[in-house]
């Protein structure tokens, strides 16, 4: 079997039967073969490296061990934590920190990867500050070369480069701050995109999503997450209706990423008594501010809201500057709200519903992205679809 054919299949087995939420991941990655690198490595954006002659010496289970293990080193991050540190030694470090939840999980490392139970539940940055240094963390130091080596054997990652800027041997640059911090951005938007399809897949570990969401919640501005959310949704999504053609081969029918129109967000609104309206208009406000993305494209942002308690209480079309009426005031249904959004036959490409949380009549799951919006901290609300967020100050 080809090593890309190889690789391919365990990317493929995460995806069906193993862990969506990996395969969806790696597979927001550029792959590229090349010998450029040891084993296998990723800049922790958008590419992923694999060696043919690497993977040609492992067992399948060991493919998809290293491929987990390269998917680890995205999800936290390692490329965009380095900072100043020495490329190899930092590496090793990282490597310490996620080989044991690799093994953990139930995957397979090729023999020689770096293991180390006294560096259990430490950060790579902890792990780093105690290990000794090592000769060949030399060949590794910040700013020099591209730190392609892979001092763990099993796997690691290099450093991202600009997608705008040279160097002065007209070769990318490496990113800057600025850049680094849109680059994060990126994946924290590929990881909520992962985190969905492994929940529809119904193939999510509770520990997985807790570790994932607890890196997310921590540092999200809810109007990031707004504007993040009507963007992504206005722009691009994944659809089997244009199955990506790299996998027809494999004979499995993989999901492609398109760009048709500009669809509108719909804003459906819990109006109980427990909610004020005035976090209810500051968050239409929001909206409406994301959806000036709109006139770009000559198309002119309106914000279809419902209101709705136990029963839908009325519908209004909202533009910019205009303020928000609430109508209701009783107890909380949402799934009347769902039902009014699919009987207005409007081309909504996504839903954002705010709400206190406290209900549990979802009805039927709609065909559109929701986001819900909390206004407080309900911890005890467990949606069966939809990405949840906190409204704040």
């Amino acid at each position: 079997m080809k090593a890309s054919d190889k690789v391919d299949k365990a990317i493929i087995r995460l995806l069906q039967t193993d862990e969506p939420f990996f395969a969806t991941v790696i597979m927001s990655q550029e792959r590229i073969e090349t010998r450029d690198v040891p084993t296998m490595a990723v800049d922790g954006v958008s590419k992923f490296y694999y060696n043919p002659d690497f993977v040609d010496t492992l067992t399948f289970d060991e493919v998809k061990g290293v491929v987990v293990h390269e998917i680890e080193h995205i999800i936290n991050k390692h490329s965009l934590r380095k900072q100043g540190r020495n490329h190899n030694k930092f590496n090793r470090a990282c490597d310490y920190a996620i080989n044991l939840h690799v093994l953990e999980q139930g995957y397979v490392l090729p023999k020689g990867g770096l293991v180390d139970a006294q560096y259990k539940d430490m950060t790579p940055e902890q792990i780093y500050a105690a290990l000794p240094d090592d000769p060949e963390d030399g060949k590794g130091k910040s700013g020099e070369g591209e730190g392609n080596g892979d001092p763990g054997g099993c796997g690691g990652f290099v450093d991202p480069k600009s997608p705008d800027r040279k160097d002065k041997d007209g070769n990318p640059a490496p990113m800057n701050e600025e850049e680094l911090e849109e680059a994060e951005r990126e994946v924290d938007k590929n990881l909520r995109t992962a985190l969905t399809v492994a929940e529809k897949a119904g193939k999510l570990s509770a520990e997985l999503a807790r570790r994932i969401r607890a890196d997310l919640e921590a540092k999200v501005d809810w109007r990031e997450v707004l504007s993040r959310f009507v963007c992504e949704r206005s722009q691009d999504d994944y659809s089997y209706a244009r199955p990506s053609t790299r996998y027809i081969a494999t004979g499995a029918i993989m999901p492609s990423r398109f760009s048709e129109s500009f669809g509108t967000v719909c804003l459906l609104m819990d109006t109980s008594a427990s909610i004020s309206n005035d976090l209810l208009s500051q968050a239409a406000s929001e909206l409406l501010a994301c959806l000036e993305l709109y006139e770009l494209v000559k198309e002119d942002p309106t914000l279809t809201c419902i209101y709705c308690d136990s029963a839908v209480a009325g519908v209004e079309v909202l533009e910019p500057g205009d303020t928000p009426e609430p109508k209701g005031g009783g107890g909380t249904r949402f799934s009347p709200a769902f039902a009014k959004m699919k009987e207005l036959e409007e081309d909504f490409c996504g839903a954002v519903y705010i709400t206190d949380g406290h209900c549990n009549d979802f009805g039927p799951e709609p065909e559109i992205p929701v986001l819900w919006a909390l206004t407080i901290d309900n911890k005890h609300f467990n949606p069966p679809f939809g990405e949840v967020m906190r409204l704040g100050e």
